[in-house]
């Protein structure tokens, strides 16, 4: 190859079938990154469940009376201030990626396992 050459770029495709025992399996392509709504739901769940543990609100309604949204999301999404602190690391680096729309699986409601949560998110 002459030094005036560029290097001809080249993408490989293989099958591969990954095993797994119980546990999610996460590829990260260098691609993505974190989800911003998946971040500002982490941050809102954190801080009003801080408010609960503070006394500063008393239920779901006083939350969503000071934060100005509806009560109903307000217990949709604040099951994520209990995800095992990993699978919360993993989704706020970006290396764990929630599929489907965000409500949707909240949801479906948050296994109180560590383990179980590792599984399902």
């Amino acid at each position: 190859m002459n030094a005036d050459e560029a290097p001809e770029r080249r993408t490989i495709v293989l099958q591969a079938k990954l095993g797994h025992r119980n546990r999610a399996r996460v590829l990260d392509d260098g691609s993505g990154g974190p989800n911003p709504m998946l971040i500002k739901a982490l941050g809102r769940a954190h801080e009003w469940r801080g408010r609960m543990e503070r006394g500063e609100a008393m239920s779901y309604r006083a939350i969503a009376k000071k934060a100005g949204v509806n009560p109903s999301y307000v217990q949709t999404i604040l099951p994520l201030a209990v995800l095992a602190p990993t699978v919360t690391r993993e989704l706020l680096d970006g290396r764990r990626k929630l599929q489907g729309r965000l409500m949707v699986r909240m949801r479906e409601g948050v296994p109180a396992s560590w383990s179980l949560q590792a599984d399902r998110f």
